[in-house]
């Protein structure tokens, strides 16, 4: 599936669909050979800075089994950089596919262990679009990878770099329409009708982003909220 950044824009992104994985608990079964490392024997500077190029590899090709397997091991997890971390959260979030078929949950896990094990900076901006990872993943359509975000403490106001969206403006002109929802439940509940009618880079609200795609259910919803914006 085809993910355009924007209509005016002359390249395309690939993305994923609103996913339905409900997996708070899930356990995830490691296919990587070597035991766990013991916390109490001392590495070498030489033996951390090739996990550091591993797991970095693990980042590129966005093996998410392996991050996550990595992140829960208590005697890597001190070890690896935050920027390979940080690196590997935004990849994770976005628009990046893996080099292997995997289910779309190892990639949720992943993320969900980066923030509960490694709190790393969730309001850094990516170099290429600048987007933080929650615009990142609104962008895509990945609804649980949002909601971690939002339980995390993403800031929904935020916007990107470039074309200056808010997440929730992402979300409607891609019509990812859980994710529009997760987004608008929150915004609703921290009461910020503010956001809701943010205006992006050429004034354009996420309800005219998603009146000119022609994505109707998005609008409405914002119509029902009684936030919705004087269309463009």
């Amino acid at each position: 599936m085809t993910v355009n950044i924007d209509r005016d824009s002359t390249s395309s992104i690939t993305g994923s669909r609103d996913t339905s994985h409900r997996h708070s608990q899930l356990t995830l079964k490691s296919r990587i050979s070597e035991p766990a490392l013991p916390t109490s024997s001392p590495l070498t500077i030489a033996e951390v800075e090739e996990m550091n190029d591993r797991f970095l590899e693990a980042v590129k090709e966005l093996d998410a089994l392996l991050i996550h397997n990595w992140i829960t091991d208590p005697g890597r997890r001190p070890h690896l950089k935050s920027e390979h971390i940080q690196s590997a959260l935004f990849d994770l979030a976005g628009l990046k596919e893996p080099t292997k078929v995997e289910p779309e949950h190892f990639r949720d896990q992943a993320v969900y262990v980066i923030l509960d094990e490694c709190k790393p900076d969730i309001e850094c901006l990516d170099a290429e679009l600048k987007p933080t990872p929650l615009i990142l993943a609104a962008l895509c359509g990945r609804e649980n990878i949002t909601k971690l975000l939002i339980d995390a403490g993403a800031n929904l106001q935020a916007k990107d770099g470039i074309f200056e969206r808010t997440a929730l403006s992402w979300a409607a002109r891609n019509d990812f329409i859980k994710t529009f929802e997760l987004l608008l439940t929150a915004l609703d509940e921290r009461k910020d009708r503010k956001t809701i009618q943010s205006k992006d880079r050429c004034g354009h609200t996420a309800f005219d982003l998603a009146k000119q795609k022609g994505h109707e259910r998005i609008a409405r919803l914002i119509g029902s909220r009684s936030t919705r914006p004087n269309a463009s």
